[in-house]
This record gives C-alpha cells, sequence and structure tokens, in this order.
C-alpha cells in the first residue's frame, strides 16, 4: 500500500492537476451520496400518499396486551332484543359488520361484553379492541387479531416490507376465517378510523363487513351515512325504569370506561 501511495503521490495524473477539475467530482460524488442517502430513508419509513407503507412486524405477531372483553358479572336486563339480533348474526352462516350506536351512558359496552360473553360461550373465538383514536393502534390490534385467526406470517412479512398494504392483507384473511367475533369498541371519531382519509362506509379501512365472522361496532356515531348500507345499525335507546342493567354494567363500565 504505501509503495502504491508514494507511487501516486510522486506521478499523480494529468487531470489531478486540475483542481477545478477535482473539486468538481469530489462534489458531485457528495451529491450523489446524500440523494442516495435521503432516498434510502424514504423507502425505509414508508412509500408516498396512496402507495403501500412497511409496518413493524414485531408489534403485530407479538400484541402485548390482552385482547378480552371486559367481565359482565350479571345478565343484561331490557336489552334481549338487541341480543337477539346479534346473535342471530354471529350465529348465521355468513359475516358482517353491527354497530351498536347511541348517546353516552346507555351501555353500548355493556351490550357489547353480554354479546361476546354469548358468542364465547357458542364456541366464537372473541377478540375486543378499544378504539384510542389512534389508526395505527387500531391496524396493529387488527392484524393481531388476524394473526390469531391464523394469518400467515409470511403475509405479515409482506405487510412489514411493503409489498402488501396491511389492511389489504388483514381483511382478506378475515374474509375467509370463521367462528369469529371482533368488537371494536367507543369508536366516537369514526372518521379517524382510516388508514387514509375515506369514510368508514366506502369499506376501504379497517372497519369492513365482508369478514366471515362478525366485526361489532360501538360508537355514539348514529349516521347511516357514516356506517354504510352494509352494516347493522342496532339504535340504543333509553331503558324503561325498572329495566335497567343490573351491577354488571357497572363492572364493565369500570373496565372500559364511559361507554
Amino acid at each position: 500500500m504505501a509503495i502504491v501511495t508514494n507511487y501516486v503521490t510522486a506521478q499523480p495524473p494529468k487531470w489531478a492537476e486540475n483542481t477545478v477539475l477535482v473539486w468538481s467530482v469530489f462534489a458531485g460524488l457528495a451529491v450523489v451520496s446524500l440523494g442516495l442517502f435521503f432516498w434510502e430513508r424514504r423507502l425505509a419509513t414508508g412509500a408516498p400518499d396512496g402507495g403501500v407503507r412497511p409496518v413493524p412486524l414485531g408489534r403485530i405477531a407479538a400484541g402485548g396486551h390482552s385482547m378480552n372483553p371486559p367481565a359482565v358479572q350479571a345478565p343484561v336486563r331490557g336489552r334481549e332484543a338487541e341480543l337477539e339480533r346479534i346473535g342471530a348474526l354471529v350465529r348465521g352462516p355468513g359475516g358482517g359488520m353491527v354497530v351498536v350506536c347511541g348517546a353516552g351512558g346507555l351501555g353500548k359496552t355493556t351490550l357489547a361484553a353480554e354479546a361476546a360473553a354469548q358468542a364465547r360461550a357458542q364456541g366464537q373465538v372473541v377478540m375486543w379492541i378499544r378504539w384510542r383514536d389512534d389508526p395505527e393502534r387500531l391496524g396493529q390490534d387488527l392484524a393481531q387479531a388476524a394473526h390469531i385467526l391464523g394469518l400467515p406470517e409470511v403475509r405479515l412479512e409482506e405487510a412489514r416490507t411493503g409489498r402488501v398494504s396491511l389492511v389489504d392483507a388483514v381483511w382478506e384473511h378475515l374474509a375467509t376465517a370463521t367462528g369469529w367475533l371482533i368488537v371494536v369498541d367507543n369508536v366516537d371519531t369514526p372518521a379517524r378510523v382510516g388508514p387514509g382519509s375515506g369514510p368508514p362506509a366506502a369499506y376501504r379501512g379497517w372497519l369492513r363487513p365482508h369478514g366471515g365472522g362478525v366485526l361489532l361496532v360501538t360508537s355514539r356515531d348514529t349516521t347511516g351515512q357514516t356506517w354504510g348500507t352494509d352494516a347493522d345499525l342496532i339504535h340504543l335507546q333509553p331503558l324503561r325504569r325498572g329495566s335497567s342493567c343490573s351491577p354488571g354494567r357497572r363492572s364493565a363500565r369500570r373496565d372500559r370506561g364511559r361507554g
């Protein structure tokens, strides 16, 4: 190495004596290096709007928190008709999406928890997700639910590397899997569900009615335009005096906050 260095230093090429040319080449290489660096960063962080964004596979596969529904200690009274509507959809041959909607304090979460308990008793795989006004977290939770239902690791890997859309990979699998009930509780800001800016009624986001099981959503939004024509809306009305929910309702409310 020393011999070569001495040789090059002692007999530099003619172009190396042109300082303007040398610095121009150096500047060009620096610009190319910076361009490659920022391009690599762009590929690592995700695709442009409308493209496929890579997702962290570890968080999808591991989960890290319980997806069990809150316990209801006693039967829910006064909501038998609503429970039967949900039960009929769960027992039916196809899947679907049901939205339990109404003002706060009517017991939407308690009703969903009772429906979840009944579905589990019938052998359904039941998973509970709480909407936290965080579309990315919702996506991770639904991906975890699909993983529990058998979504292959290879599809998760494709989503992680950005080769496929995670939301499409999840719902393609949920469309074929049967015998499940997924509850997404307290979706009071449905316009933020995503992914993207489309409304839930477009059925291109995280909430879709096209699964092989039942997706049950609770929300204060009672607008049919929000949820679309394929969603079964159950509008809760205040219970008449004497038919209010038992202490199980208060137990479920402590588990999930306000409903």
